[in-house]
Protein backbone atom coordinates (compact mmCIF):
# COMPACT_ATOMS: atom_id res chain seq x y z
CA UNK A 1 0.00 0.00 0.00
CA UNK A 2 2.83 2.46 0.79
CA UNK A 3 4.24 1.99 -2.71
CA UNK A 4 0.83 2.75 -4.20
CA UNK A 5 0.56 5.86 -2.03
CA UNK A 6 3.93 7.15 -3.24
CA UNK A 7 2.74 6.80 -6.82
CA UNK A 8 -0.54 8.57 -6.02
CA UNK A 9 1.27 11.45 -4.31
CA UNK A 10 3.46 11.91 -7.38
CA UNK A 11 0.38 12.03 -9.63
CA UNK A 12 -1.86 14.95 -10.44
CA UNK A 13 -4.93 13.72 -8.51
CA UNK A 14 -5.79 15.04 -5.06
CA UNK A 15 -5.31 12.69 -2.13
CA UNK A 16 -7.83 13.23 0.66
CA UNK A 17 -6.17 12.93 4.08
CA UNK A 18 -8.49 13.63 7.02
CA UNK A 19 -6.96 14.96 10.19
CA UNK A 20 -6.80 12.66 13.22
CA UNK A 21 -5.76 13.66 16.72
CA UNK A 22 -6.37 10.70 19.03
CA UNK A 23 -6.97 6.96 18.83
CA UNK A 24 -10.74 7.31 18.47
CA UNK A 25 -10.55 9.69 15.50
CA UNK A 26 -7.80 7.48 14.05
CA UNK A 27 -9.90 4.31 14.26
CA UNK A 28 -12.92 6.02 12.71
CA UNK A 29 -10.94 7.50 9.80
CA UNK A 30 -8.92 4.29 9.36
CA UNK A 31 -12.11 2.31 8.74
CA UNK A 32 -13.48 4.79 6.18
CA UNK A 33 -11.12 3.79 3.37
CA UNK A 34 -9.00 6.92 2.98
CA UNK A 35 -5.59 6.55 1.31
CA UNK A 36 -3.81 8.69 3.89
CA UNK A 37 -4.43 10.08 7.37
CA UNK A 38 -2.84 13.26 8.74
CA UNK A 39 -1.81 14.36 12.23
CA UNK A 40 -0.46 17.82 13.10
CA UNK A 41 1.09 19.34 16.20
CA UNK A 42 -1.90 21.58 16.62
CA UNK A 43 -4.27 18.63 16.44
CA UNK A 44 -2.29 17.03 19.27
CA UNK A 45 -1.92 20.14 21.46
CA UNK A 46 -5.55 21.24 21.46
CA UNK A 47 -7.12 18.09 22.96
CA UNK A 48 -4.06 17.23 25.10
CA UNK A 49 -3.42 20.62 26.69
CA UNK A 50 -6.58 22.61 25.91
CA UNK A 51 -4.52 25.45 24.47
CA UNK A 52 -3.38 26.49 21.00
CA UNK A 53 -0.20 24.95 19.64
CA UNK A 54 2.32 27.18 21.40
CA UNK A 55 5.23 24.75 21.56
CA UNK A 56 4.14 23.34 24.94
CA UNK A 57 3.95 19.71 23.80
CA UNK A 58 7.37 18.13 24.00
CA UNK A 59 9.26 16.40 21.21
CA UNK A 60 9.06 13.06 23.01
CA UNK A 61 5.30 13.47 23.51
CA UNK A 62 4.79 14.12 19.80
CA UNK A 63 7.04 11.25 18.67
CA UNK A 64 5.43 8.84 21.13
CA UNK A 65 1.92 9.83 20.09
CA UNK A 66 2.64 9.56 16.36
CA UNK A 67 4.36 6.20 16.89
CA UNK A 68 1.39 4.81 18.79
CA UNK A 69 -1.02 6.09 16.15
CA UNK A 70 1.08 4.63 13.35
CA UNK A 71 1.10 1.23 15.07
CA UNK A 72 -2.69 1.31 15.36
CA UNK A 73 -3.46 2.50 11.82
CA UNK A 74 -3.77 0.28 8.79
CA UNK A 75 -3.77 3.42 6.64
CA UNK A 76 -0.51 5.37 6.10
CA UNK A 77 -0.18 8.30 8.51
CA UNK A 78 1.37 11.64 7.63
CA UNK A 79 2.70 13.69 10.56
CA UNK A 80 4.18 17.16 10.32
CA UNK A 81 7.42 18.13 12.02
CA UNK A 82 5.64 20.77 14.09
CA UNK A 83 7.96 23.63 15.12
CA UNK A 84 11.18 21.70 14.50
CA UNK A 85 12.12 21.64 18.19
CA UNK A 86 15.13 23.89 17.87
CA UNK A 87 16.16 23.13 14.29
CA UNK A 88 17.22 26.20 12.34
Amino acid sequence: MKHDLRQRLRGSQLVSAPGVYDMISLKIADRMGFELLSMTGSARSHPLLGVPDAGLATYSDMVGHVGAMDEMAGTPLSADGDTGYGAD
